[in-house]
């Protein structure tokens, strides 16, 4: 032999290293097979993600913490236990449609212990009038904003009472007086639901416009609901 190594272990037969050879790949196949079924395989399809949510991996866990899917920043704001969403609500009539939507109050922090609101919430009323059967100039949509004085009143308004809520934008402004709004909630004949009119008189633009919804009783009762969650 050309070349000799000593070895203080003596060499293994050659059938020894015949069996050996053969074994090796059954064992690592044998291994493999086991961790495939252990672990997710590589390339596996990820779980879905909701918005920019974490992925989440069992619908079980959606469940069991009551988180809601319908919008984005899910896992960062299902933290917070006092966490809310809010929906829009529209109802669509011949001569107009009403929208009602929440706006949360803005809060601004004074230093590390407390805070204070910057600007208080409110329920935006959007009329928007009908220009065909079942279309509306949603350009030409006049907005209301509801005090949670004044939803308190839509909420506390009986059967057989009607409630008047006049505004000024421009209050306590070289503009005050120029805009008006006033908003009428009366219920309507036969008991059968409400109607909403609104009255908007711009001196500046030298217009005068009346929008005019009667809602059922179903309605104006997801209208108080509306209201009686965001108060």
């Amino acid at each position: 032999m050309p070349w000799s190594f000593a070895s203080d272990s003596p060499s293994p037969p050659p059938s020894s290293i015949g069996v050996y050879f053969i074994a090796r790949p059954i064992i690592i196949v044998i291994i493999w097979d086991i961790w495939s079924k252990m672990w997710p395989r590589v390339g596996s399809p990820r779980p879905r993600t909701l918005g920019r949510a974490a992925e989440v991996k069992a619908p079980l866990w959606l469940i069991t913490h009551e988180i809601s899917t319908s919008g984005p920043d899910l896992v960062t704001d299902a933290g917070s236990t006092s966490f809310r969403r809010y929906a829009k609500y529209t109802v669509f009539k011949g001569k107009a449609a009403l929208s009602l939507e929440p706006v949360l109050p803005t809060i601004r922090e004074v230093d590390s212990r407390s805070s204070r609101v910057f600007k208080r919430g409110c329920v935006v009323l959007k009329f928007y009038p009908a220009i065909a059967l079942q279309k509306y100039d949603w350009k030409r949509r006049q907005v209301f904003a509801l005090s949670p004085t004044e939803a308190g009143n839509l909420i506390a308004l009986g059967p057989d009472e009607s409630c008047e809520f006049l505004h000024d934008p421009s209050l306590k402004s070289s503009l005050e007086g120029q805009v008006r709004k006033s908003l009428q909630v009366s219920p309507s004949a036969n008991d059968k639901g409400y109607f909403l009119n609104l009255m908007v008189a711009n001196k500046i633009q030298n217009t005068n416009e009346r929008l005019s919804i009667s809602v059922t009783k179903a309605e104006f009762a997801v209208i108080r609901t509306i209201l009686t969650a965001n108060s």
